[in-house]
């Protein structure tokens, strides 16, 4: 009880942390720009609708509520197609799972591949589907087993003051794989915005999620704020670092906390 106690503190402050610095960063910052629309110099990845060439490096640590934690590294190379309206990305991954009397050693992880495409794009809104395949290519240690298909539906709305508020609907469902390992079938509901910062170095989202997991009949939320900083030019690119804190919200979630630090080169 008291370290049920002890982890429900934890999250609380963590969530209560990020949002209060959220709010002060985002008062301090936000300044009413003419458009939403960034140039391609400054386009610091954050528009769904404006995609951009981006090597990006993450890191992403999750405390599971098993006890266990999983470590993953994983790259990826986003690269605009034809006229810029498409987009293809591959995805590897290293991970590491640990625990209480587990030894953590690091093992191939699944592999991916995201076809985006940007349907259409006005001054008012946005619209943009894509289709990732998730391989089952990992170990059985940190690998997921099941091949996974996963369709995507943004719609970004540009708000007044540059902000940009762009709620998505995402399934994964799992159609093969090893047969000892549970079907997939997870949606979720995503509530992203970005706030538009008057200092441009910086950049900010903000992440709230309703996910329903049907395949184990549960529903739990998740809060992810990312804070980002811009390098400037760097390697042929531009280059940024972020950090992205993830609490769930409510029962049912499976993990405590999370976090991803991420190094990126924009403009390639």
């Amino acid at each position: 009880m008291i370290f049920w106690v002890r982890r429900m503190n934890q999250k609380f402050c963590i969530a209560f942390s990020m949002l209060l610095v959220t709010a002060q960063i985002t008062a301090a910052q936000t300044t009413p720009p003419v458009s939403a629309s960034k140039p391609a110099d400054d386009n610091d990845g954050t528009d769904p609708t404006k995609p951009t060439s981006q090597l990006r490096l993450n890191y992403d640590h999750q405390d599971l509520t098993s006890g266990y934690a999983t470590d993953f590294l994983s790259l990826e190379y986003n690269r605009p197609l034809g006229n810029g309206s498409w987009v293809l990305r591959p995805k590897v991954q290293i991970g590491a799972l640990g625990g209480i009397g587990i030894e953590s050693s690091l093992d191939v992880g699944d592999v991916s591949l995201k076809l985006t495409k940007v349907v259409a794009r006005t001054s008012d809104y946005g619209i943009v589907g894509s289709l990732e395949v998730v391989a089952p290519t990992g170990s059985d240690r940190v690998g997921g087993g099941k091949w996974l298909v996963k369709p995507n539906l943004v719609y970004a709305i540009f708000l007044k003051g540059g902000h940009i508020f762009a709620p998505a609907i995402v399934h994964a469902v799992s159609i093969g794989g090893d047969a000892g390992r549970p079907p997939i079938n997870l949606t979720t509901l995503d509530f992203y915005f970005v706030p538009h910062l008057a200092n441009k170095k910086l950049f900010m989202t903000i992440d709230p999620a309703v996910n329903i997991d049907w395949q184990n009949r549960r529903q739990y939320g998740a809060l992810a704020v990312t804070f980002g900083y811009k390098l400037g030019p760097m390697l042929g690119g531009r280059g940024q670092i972020s950090i992205k804190p993830t609490v769930p919200i409510g029962r049912g979630a499976p993990f405590d906390w999370g976090v991803q630090l991420a190094v990126q080169l924009l403009g390639l």
